[in-house]
């Protein structure tokens, strides 16, 4: 997909110095960042409902379940490996 983005010209200097050392395509790096990005971001969204989950005055039991919920709802492909 190609689109048009507009960014400051320090980012963009920044961004070229970094692609020239990586050596990969300005679109690599873009994709690279985004990902880091929204995984970061997500990560942060399931840290707030956990948290949000802790806070609201439920029993330790009430909030596992609501936790455990949340997991099944959002992340139906999340594996949790015992260590």
């Amino acid at each position: 997909m190609v689109q048009e983005i507009s960014i400051p010209d320090s980012l963009y200097e920044q961004a070229f110095t970094l692609v020239r050392e990586m050596q990969i395509s300005p679109s690599d790096l873009f994709s690279l960042a985004l990902k880091d990005y929204l995984r970061r971001h997500h990560s942060q969204k399931l840290l707030q409902s956990i948290n949000d989950a802790c806070v609201d005055g439920l029993d330790e039991n009430e909030q596992v379940k609501r936790y455990a919920q949340f997991v099944i709802r959002n992340y139906p492909t999340f594996i949790i490996r015992n260590s």
